[in-house]
């Protein structure tokens, strides 16, 4: 290859690399996440039926309520993009997302683009913390959820929410029974412990008294005369 050419390909391949970088910088400034829906349902797209959002949104209130578990699912109805950045912009989307919405709570957020049926989730930074990783991959990677990920009637995101919210509750119960047992178990040796020293404590206590009640009784003990 003539040198000027492999320069001319060189030259086009970082001028792309730059306007390739530039376009992501610019689809991540340009996403806008609302404020935190109280309800912790979005349903920008309106992919739900009246129905369908309230019932979910009581789901979704009750597992923050019980479980202390926040599961926020946000619809949106086009990335105004063009399709062959319709992945990446809503990647972008979910990590903004989870991001402004989560901060410290145990959690994960879904983001449906009612355009493309696409479905994408991501679990918080505390939920990764407290539990297992594999079970949250696990959760965030179930068969039904992933089969549905490439596209997903509006019809079927009932279900695919309601998927993710059983597996984070589940592992948040499972972890809650976990540590009320260790805390059980630390307890029974902790005061195993204290009865331990207690017993010591005692035997020392009885111990000195009895060597106490014999120096008196010695001392109180009349002493025989000498006989000349």
């Amino acid at each position: 290859m003539p040198p000027a050419h492999a320069f001319s390909l060189k030259f086009l391949a970082g001028c792309f690399a730059v306007v390739y970088s530039l376009g992501l910088a610019c689809v991540a400034a340009e996403i806008d996440i609302p404020a935190q829906p109280a309800n912790h349902l979005l349903d920008q797209g309106k992919a739900f039926t009246p129905e369908v959002a309230s019932r979910l949104a009581d789901r979704l209130g009750a597992a923050a309520r019980d479980r202390d578990v926040h599961v926020y699912v946000m619809t949106v109805g086009t990335l105004n993009v063009m399709p062959s950045r319709a992945a990446e912009t809503l990647d972008q989307t979910l990590k903004a997302a989870r991001a402004k919405w989560l901060a410290d709570q145990v959690g994960a957020v879904i983001i449906f683009d009612n355009e493309t049926g696409r479905a994408v989730a991501a679990a918080s930074d505390t939920a990764l913390k407290l539990f297992p990783a594999d079970a949250v991959n696990a959760a965030l990677k179930d068969p039904e959820l992933q089969s549905k990920k490439k596209h997903l009637a509006p019809e079927h995101l009932e279900t695919t929410v309601s998927i993710l919210l059983r597996h984070m509750t589940d592992l948040r119960a499972k972890t809650d029974e976990e540590n009320r047992r260790r805390r059980a178990r630390n307890w029974m040796v902790g005061g195993s412990a204290i009865v331990v020293v207690l017993l010591v404590a005692g035997l020392i206590v009885a111990k000195v008294r009895r060597k106490s009640v014999a120096a008196t009784k010695t001392q109180r003990r009349p002493s025989t005369p000498s006989q000349g």
